[in-house]
Parts: C-alpha cells; structure tokens; sequence
C-alpha cells in the first residue's frame, strides 16, 4: 500500500516590525510634564525643549515620515498652556496660572479662593492656614 504524503507544517506569518513612528511613553516634558499623548492637542514647536519633544514624540506632533501613519491633530483646546513666563511667583495666587514661576515650585490648589507655590503639599489644614 502507498505510503500517503505528510501534511505540511503551516508556516507562520512574520510579525509586524514595529512602526519607527512610535512616542516614548516615558516621556514628560520639562515645564508641564506633559506626555506624548497630552501633546497631540498642542503645537511641539516654539518652547525651549522642542527638539526633545518631536524627537520623543513623533506621532502626537506630526512628524512622522515614511509609510507610517500619521495621526489627524485635533483641533487645538483653549486654554494653551502659559508660556513659562507668565507662570505665577510663590507668593502670589496661581489660581489662573496653574503654574509657578520659581524652578522646583508647583501650584497646588487649597480651595476655590486660594492656590499657591509650594515645593510640596500635603492635603489637609496646616498649621499656618487662617482659623
């Protein structure tokens, strides 16, 4: 009797290479610690880290070459954010800045009528808040 022919293995499918095109999920940049994915509603170009900021996230601004795709932007939200230059001193109220002025210095909201720098916050009363 013949012997029947043996069924060929299938071969796999090659995987994908990655797309050069990808964001570094790491990424936060310097004066707003915004992600890659944060600045796909913003334009990457005219503040001091932008070659850092297209070189780290290439699909959220655009820049993406090749056949790779390339995301629509969204359109831009108002508020942008301030220029760093328009950020709040520490002893002033940063409520309609969100940003402080002073390096190591965040904005940290206390209540509806008061946010200030502080270079770290705890929630609750502290003991200099008003009675």
């Amino acid at each position: 009797a013949p012997t029947p022919a043996p069924t060929p293995v299938p071969t796999p499918a090659p995987t994908p290479a990655p797309t050069a095109c990808q964001d570094n999920a790491q990424y936060r940049d310097p004066d707003w610690q915004g992600s890659c994915s944060w600045w796909n509603q913003y334009r990457c170009t005219g503040y001091s880290f932008s070659a850092e900021l297209l070189a780290a996230c290439p699909a959220a601004c655009g820049t993406c070459s090749g056949t790779a795709p390339t995301p629509t932007p969204a359109p831009t939200p108002e508020p942008t954010p301030p220029p760093q230059q328009q950020c709040t001193a520490k002893t002033l109220d940063c409520r309609s800045t969100t940003c402080c002025s002073d390096p190591g210095y965040t904005c940290f909201q206390k209540d509806e009528w008061w946010a200030g720098c502080l270079q770290s916050c705890t929630a609750g009363i502290h003991a200099e808040d008003p009675p």
